[in-house]
Formats: structure tokens, C-alpha cells, sequence
């Protein structure tokens, strides 16, 4: 009699299964890493563009405003994009002389809310 080589088709069933089973349990943890560390760029991003801000209006104490395309010059690199899942697909600074208050739009984003 000759040995067969291979599978049975019970074998591979099984195989897969178990492999569809551990996709199932990563898929989730990665999206969620995925997420978080989205979360945590645009935050750093905010803070980059703030103290951007900041340096744009020591150099123009006159400004009442800060535009956006003017902080390239205090930023390694281009303007960076708000996180993907945002609605909004640029940031924006308001900037309030009466009060000096500086706020980035959109700003740190709600862990609670987007992290699940």
C-alpha cells in the first residue's frame, strides 16, 4: 500500500478555523493600537501648532491673526493633517487678542469618545 501525502480535507477545515479564530481576536487589538496611536499624533500635532502659534505672534506682536500657511517657517516639515477620522480635513488657528487665548482647531481629541 502507498502512503498518501497531504491534508485530509477534516485537517485543512480545522487549520483554518483556528486561523479565522486568532484573526478574529487580532483584528480589533490592532485597530485599536491603530487608533490610539492616530489619537496621540494629533494631539502632538496640536501642541506643535500652538506653541507655532505662539512663536509667530513673539515675531509679529502686531498680528491679529495667525494664519496657518505663515507657521511653516517655525515647523520642521509641512503643515500637518488633522487624524483621518476627523471630520475636519485641516487645521485652523483662532486667535483672541483681547484675551490672548490661542486655540487650534480641531483640537486634543477625546480619548474617551474615539478610543472605545
Amino acid at each position: 500500500m502507498k502512503k498518501k501525502k497531504g491534508f485530509t480535507l477534516l485537517e485543512m477545515v480545522i487549520v483554518i478555523g483556528i486561523i479565522a479564530l486568532l484573526l478574529s481576536i487580532a483584528i480589533p487589538r490592532f485597530q485599536k493600537t491603530n487608533r490610539s496611536a492616530e489619537i496621540l499624533t494629533h494631539d502632538a500635532n496640536v501642541k506643535m501648532l500652538k506653541n507655532a502659534a505662539i512663536l509667530y505672534l513673539n515675531d509679529h506682536p502686531e498680528a491679529d491673526t495667525v494664519p496657518i500657511d505663515q507657521l511653516k517657517v517655525y515647523i520642521e516639515g509641512d503643515i500637518p493633517k488633522p487624524a483621518r477620522f476627523l471630520p475636519e480635513k485641516s487645521f485652523s488657528i483662532k486667535y483672541d487678542k483681547s484675551k490672548g487665548t490661542i486655540e487650534v482647531i480641531p483640537g486634543e481629541v477625546d480619548k474617551s469618545k474615539y478610543n472605545g
